[in-house]
């Protein structure tokens, strides 16, 4: 509830004070009684808990002079809390001191407090004197969403309880616009009311006329006085002589002082620069008046404050000089303002000359006026060359990446201003030295505060490397694309090179030794070996092939293949090995000696005439500058096999195409133009790195990186006797391929076991639920409708303890079948001779039981 009179003191009283009570600390506590009052008082008060009980809300009639002449209805969240909190208490004063300055005869005012509630006010003036005002408030607005959170945030800032605070809030009534106009009407009505009976009991007040003027005057101070407290800036009365004469409360809290102890001291003392003050002070007792002098107030705990002063003297009704008034605006958050401003401009210009982006502004005329450092390392140009120059001058001989001339309306800074908006081009320059840069240009316009074009900020990225590596990236696409139409091909293939195999297996089985038929039936079965040879290779290149990484020590396999490659080399080529052991990696050893067989074999190519080739393992730490110059290495140990020749070397076009499948040098006829694109596949596949180093008449260098494991080697098992190849347990075959279907189950049943199939895993389902016991899955992994590994896994929730056996010339990447393999399965790649399945099935099945 707001009060007449607008002192930073009168607050309301406690919570525990009964409804209808008025402000703590307002002049006169009860309401006037009758016969001491230009009206019945007790009526009055009557009528106001009459509306107050109607209305539900909080009304008040207070003299100007802050005294309650009726009062009904004070609100908790109110007396409680925002009349006690010193700063609070200054927004209810503020409140006060809107409604008493803003209210005009016949009319009332409605206002928000920085509190949040609304207050409503209609004044009493009688014969142009305005005597008292009706109050109705301390209530909310329907419509207007409630913000609850600031309500939170206020209760957590001023250390309210929260959940009286919150519960205070609830009970403030909540008016309708429409509700708020007719009460401010029925004020209007009452006030109206009101100042007729006041007028009537004027006559009776005259007689203490001496009296009832001194009153007014005290009125009229006190209201001066009120409005003086309330301003939220030091104000000061200064004597001719320069002595504080009185102070607001303002004052006190700049400078740590209070009333008592300012009055009577000379104002200077109280700024850092006293013979400033001073200064200031004579001007205005010559001049009449000084503005915006600007002094620092000096806290008495040692801080400071910048402010504004503007004083003037006053007068009495003579012409007598009685003093100086002076009001003070604070200006230390402003210059703070000021200097972070600058110190960011300061920080924008440091950003920009040390950012490795090339920066450039131009102005609205289209020419340069600022470049950075970047920009002018960049274009190799002094910023003399580019400042004042047109961004679009035919100088430049701007083109776009692939060299066709761009207009300047094309280019990124035209659009920029031209549209308003960000924009973006990639454009060819020529620097002075000759060289060729790919540029890519992000431009945006610069607006003024009234938003009038100034100008655009370019930035420019030297983008050649990135378009370089795009094209490898490019490249490896390429390479990508066909690797999955090789793997493809290779997986079918396979299905058929499996159903050859069987098929010459069960044929060379039912041939007599001496039958002529029967070195047809070998030449089918080695032919079909051979081809699976291409397959594995096709595979490999797609990063299709299964494979089963195991921890090997490289240099052990590098030492293994050494009598082997001597007879492969042949006499000519002198072999040399070198390393030792602790080269640990884990690939799949089969696929690591075909990586150290194709380069041997390239090398020996390349060596017509005879020469060296050395393989050597070695262990290597790179650090974060020996990879940055290639791409997806990561800092770390490695271990490195590098196999050099003194061959006859490559040039770079064929360099250019060393990784591409089915590229060769070789002669039509010797060559799959497989071999460097194997090595690709499995080293990629196993997380490393290949390059490939050569000058012609010099030699090659091949450098393979794969990650290096910390790990120990297994200690090496003795190898288990052989198992009796037949059995008589059930077995479910699972293959989409039907011819690889028909020979798996025609090859088992022979070695004696029960044989059920399906065609694919849904089928298998069907058929596990109506067997009573299934011993083995054997299950082909890529199938449509659910894969092998699935089905592995639902298989066994319906005979536990089910061994399987994977079969597949490939998986798809990502999918890893080694935690299946470690639980009573195995894995058999296609294709696979009769007799291979047979005796891997009956050694899965004479495994020791698991878990």
């Amino acid at each position: 509830m707001a009060a007449a009179a607008p002192r930073a003191e009168s607050r309301m009283k406690p919570a525990e004070e009964p409804a209808g009570a008025p402000p703590h600390g307002v002049a006169a506590g009860p309401p006037a009684a009758e016969g001491d009052s230009p009206w019945a008082a007790t009526r009055v008060q009557e009528l106001m808990e009459h509306l107050q009980a109607l209305t539900g809300l909080a009304n008040a009639i207070i003299a100007v002079d802050g005294k309650v002449l009726a009062a009904s209805g004070w609100q908790e969240l109110c007396t409680r809390f925002h009349r006690v909190h010193p700063e609070t208490c200054r927004y209810c004063t503020e409140s006060d001191v809107y409604l008493s300055t803003n209210l005009n005869q016949g009319h009332s005012a409605l206002y928000r407090c920085k509190n949040g509630l609304y207050d409503m006010a209609t004044p009493l003036v009688v014969d142009g004197q305005h005597l008292a005002n009706v109050f109705t408030g301390q209530f909310l607005l329907e419509g207007e969403p409630l913000d609850v959170e600031g309500f939170e945030a206020r209760a957590a800032r001023h250390g309210f309880d929260r959940e009286a605070y919150l519960a205070a809030l609830a009970r403030i009534p909540r008016v309708s616009e429409e509700r708020a106009r007719q009460v401010m009407a029925f004020q209007a009505a009452l006030a109206r009311v009101l100042v007729q009976l006041w007028r009537a009991g004027l006559a009776a007040r005259e007689a203490a006329g001496a009296r009832a003027r001194a009153e007014e005057l005290r009125t009229a101070s006190h209201y001066v006085r009120s409005l003086i407290e309330a301003s939220l800036d030091p104000l000061v009365t200064i004597s001719p002589e320069g002595k504080i004469t009185d102070v607001n409360r303002a004052t006190e809290e700049a400078t740590g002082r209070r009333r008592e102890e300012l009055v009577g001291t000379d104002f200077a003392d109280y700024f850092t620069e006293p013979e400033r003050a001073r200064e200031g002070y004579r001007r205005v007792l010559q001049e009449g008046r000084v503005t915006d002098y600007a002094l620092t107030i000096r806290h008495c705990s040692g801080g400071t404050a910048d402010v504004l002063y503007n004083a003037s003297t006053y007068r009495n009704e003579a012409g007598e000089l009685q003093g100086v008034f002076a009001a003070a605006r604070d200006v230390t958050e402003r210059k703070r303002v000021e200097h972070a401003l600058q110190a960011e401009r300061d920080r924008v210009q440091a950003i920009l000359e040390a950012s490795p982006v090339g920066m450039m502004r131009v102005r609205s005329d289209g020419r340069f006026d600022y470049a950075n450092t970047a920009a002018q390392q960049l274009l190799g140009l002094q910023r003399s060359a580019l400042e004042d120059r047109g961004y679009d001058a035919p100088e430049w001989c701007l083109t776009d990446w692939e060299g066709h001339p761009v207009p300047p309306e094309k280019l990124a800074i035209s659009r920029a201003m031209r549209t308003g908006k960000p924009a973006l081009a990639n454009t060819a320059f020529i620097r002075p030295d000759g060289k060729r840069l790919l540029l890519t240009v992000r431009a945006a316009p610069i607006h003024d505060a009234a938003g009038r074009l100034e100008g655009a900020i370019a930035g420019i990225e030297d983008a050649t490397e990135r378009r370089r590596l795009e094209d490898q990236l490019r490249q490896a696409q390429k390479l990508e694309a066909v690797g999955r139409l090789a793997g493809g091909i290779a997986h079918d293939f396979n299905n058929l090179l499996t159903a050859i195999l069987s098929g010459s297996d069960a044929l060379l089985s039912a041939l007599a030794e001496r039958d002529p038929l029967r070195e047809e039936a070998k030449d089918i079965h080695e032919a079909a070996f051979r081809a699976s040879t291409l397959t594995r290779q096709l595979l490999t290149f797609s990063r299709k092939q299964v494979v089963q990484p195991t921890l090997v020590d490289l240099w052990e396999v590098v030492a293994g293949l050494e009598r082997m490659l001597r007879r492969l080399l042949g006499e000519d080529v002198e072999l040399a090995t070198r390393g030792g052991p602790g080269a640990r990696v884990r690939v799949d050893p089969g696929q690591m000696e075909q990586v150290i067989v194709n380069l041997a074999v390239n090398a020996r190519d390349a060596m017509p005439r005879g020469g060296k080739l050395v393989l050597e393992t070695s262990g290597v730490e790179l650090d974060e500058e020996a990879v940055a110059a290639h791409p997806g290495l990561e800092p770390g140990r490695w271990v490195l096999l590098t196999v050099s020749d003194t061959g006859s070397g490559m040039t770079p076009e064929v360099k250019a195409h060393l990784f591409e499948p089915f590229f060769t040098t070789r002669p039509a006829g010797k060559g799959t133009g497989l071999g460097l694109s194997t090595v690709y596949g499995i080293v990629t596949q196993a997380g490393g790195h290949v390059w490939i180093y050569s000058e012609p008449g010099v030699g090659t260098v091949v450098k393979v990186l794969l990650p290096r494991v910390e790990a120990e080697l297994p200690a090496r098992r003795p190898e288990a006797a052989a198992e009796a190849p037949r059995g008589t347990e059930t077995v479910l075959v699972v293959e989409d391929e039907r011819l690889v279907r028909k020979l798996t189950v025609k090859v088992l049943a022979a070695a004696g076991y029960r044989v059920l199939e399906a065609g694919d895993g849904e089928e298998a389902l069907a058929a596990a639920g109506k067997a009573e016991r299934i011993s083995a899955l054997v299950t082909d992994v890529v199938m449509p409708r659910l894969r092998g590994d699935e089905l592995a896994v639902r298989m066994r929730a319906i005979h536990p303890g089910l061994r399987v056996l994977f079969v597949s010339g490939y998986t798809e990447p990502g999918v890893a079948l080694q935690e299946e393999l470690q639980h009573g399965s195995a894995f058999l790649p296609k294709p696979f001779a009769a007799a291979a399945l047979v005796r891997r099935l009956r050694g899965l099945l004479d495994e020791p039981a698991y878990r």
